[in-house]
């Protein structure tokens, strides 16, 4: 990615919302996991908040990982769902908005991003 201005905004099937973008020289990213409060059960959690930097290799994969998500358009939805995913993607000024239906691609996706970055790691349903 070489573009000076970039974010990803992602926000899973359980409204967890992970914010990863390019600060100068770093990348950062904020995890805003839902709450018992905010989730429609009043029972589920996402886990802990968390926010930090993110390591070089890790930015190669989410790109290539997105832009294949971004590329599949079968698996595009205009509908927000239970198990869905929803992005938004800003680079240099430029933003893109799409979701992905619930399907294995999105499962694959959010179990690498929390093994990845650890998010949620005491989440539960």
């Amino acid at each position: 990615m070489a573009e000076d201005s970039w974010s990803l905004g992602y926000s899973d099937g359980s409204n967890n919302n992970l914010r990863v973008w390019l600060d100068g020289a770093a990348v950062r990213y904020v995890f805003k996991p839902t709450t018992p409060l905010s989730s429609s059960s009043g029972t589920y959690s996402g886990g802990k908040p968390s926010s930090g930097l993110v390591p070089g290799e890790f930015v190669v994969e989410l790109w290539s990982r997105v832009q294949a998500l971004a590329g599949h358009t079968e698996w595009h939805t205009e509908m927000r769902v239970m198990g869905s995913g929803a992005f938004t993607v800003s680079i240099g000024g430029d933003e893109q908005h799409f979701r992905i239906q619930p399907c294995v691609a999105i499962a694959d996706f959010d179990k690498w991003l929390r093994g990845t970055l650890d998010l949620g790691a005491s989440g539960h349903r």
